[in-house]
């Protein structure tokens, strides 16, 4: 059933809000101010996603849509707008959510910084499936596929795009593409990828940072967050040790923990092939085991924790003690800021980053320096 609704602003997930017989509906493809006809997506008591399908007054701001299957397949929310318009809401997105939790800390918006680059073929991996002999991804809210479209995705790269289009579905069924030096299906094989004069190996099914033009940005900007040269670091959820690497020069020793056994191996592997003997790296799952005590007492400590935080282990380690500085990496804004209201009365925000490394997309990266009161 079609409804007809007022998009009244941003907010998460890259959704407008509408309201109707007092119900608050989740409006995709919409622009606040406009009035659209929407289909709904998933209707329920709690949450009632719908999205656009006619717009009967629209923003000067709309512009066309250079996607296809905008709003079918799930994986954009901002082909409809300007990307300097997306910047600027997500600049807002996280201002707005943090000045709302810490009034007495409030950030200004030229606080904030920005790193950005192309927004369009970014992506050096993603996930596709097949079904009925056919490629694509899946519908918004559904198990049903969209049809990759005959022209690629804009947001990989035309060597992913065409690797795609050549496989046989009859004899595959889904995959995870990976481009380093080439293509491969990072389910099945290892990814190797050179940063610099850096390499970095990757385990199968490995998570590795998907913006190939602004993973050495982000990094760069890290260093730039350090405090201090020659520290003793703590390292949370080091993954295959990409962070630890391009800082071990301006540290005295790193002692990385991650949950991975396999991303640990790597790591240490990665560490040894490029020459890095004050890197350390530890097995632990750091949501139910705590960290070795003897690494608790460094004066910096660096997470870059899955989209759903820290989780409340750690936090009260933070709490008891009390690192003088804290470098938090987060694809997930929401999950930072609930973080920080359990420790934001010990330490003051110093620096804040967004590192947009999901273009079209609602996500970013949101980089932040704590420093202890």
């Amino acid at each position: 059933m079609k409804v007809t609704l007022r998009a009244e602003k941003w907010v998460n997930n890259g959704f407008s809000l509408g309201y109707l017989n007092g119900d608050t509906y989740f409006i995709t493809g919409a622009i606040p101010g406009e009035l659209v006809e929407c289909d709904p997506v998933s209707i329920t008591k709690k949450f009632k996603q719908v999205k656009v399908v006619s717009i009967l007054e629209p923003s000067t701001e709309r512009i066309s849509s250079d996607c296809d299957i905008f709003l079918l397949c799930g994986g954009c929310s901002f082909r409809h707008i300007s990307y300097t318009s997306e910047i600027e809401i997500k600049k807002n997105l996280f201002l707005n959510e943090f000045n709302h939790k810490f009034p007495e800390s409030k950030l200004d918006f030229n606080f904030i910084q920005i790193i950005q680059g192309n927004d369009l073929h970014y992506r050096n991996n993603v996930q596709f499936k097949i079904q009925d002999n056919k490629k694509g991804f899946f519908k918004v809210g559904s198990n049903d596929l969209v049809e990759f479209p005959k022209s690629g995705c804009l947001n990989l790269p035309d060597e992913i795009n065409y690797y795609i289009k050549k496989i046989n579905t009859e004899t595959k069924k889904e995959g995870k593409l990976r481009l380093t030096d080439s293509v491969t299906d990072y389910s099945e094989n290892d990814s190797l990828f050179i940063l610099g004069d850096k390499k970095v190996k990757v385990p199968k099914n490995g998570f590795f940072q998907i913006n190939r033009y602004l993973i050495e940005s982000w990094l760069e900007e890290i260093i730039q967050f350090l405090p201090a040269d020659n520290l003793d670091i703590l390292e949370l959820f080091s993954g295959s040790g990409l962070i630890s690497l391009f800082i071990a020069s301006k540290c005295k020793s790193l002692t990385g923990y991650e949950l991975e056994s396999g991303a640990v191996y790597y790591a240490k592997e990665n560490a040894k092939e490029n020459n890095m003997p004050n890197l350390e790296f530890h097995t632990k799952n750091l949501y139910l085991e705590k960290i070795s005590v003897k690494h608790m007492n460094r004066p910096l400590w660096i997470m870059n924790p899955p989209r759903n935080g820290l989780g409340n282990l750690i936090l009260e380690q933070i709490k008891i003690y009390k690192p003088e500085h804290i470098i938090y990496s987060s694809c997930n804004y929401i999950s930072l800021i609930q973080d920080l209201k359990k420790i934001m009365s010990d330490y003051s925000v110093k620096k804040a980053t967004i590192a947009d490394f999901f273009p079209r997309t609602p996500y970013f990266e949101t980089l932040i320096l704590l420093e202890k009161n």
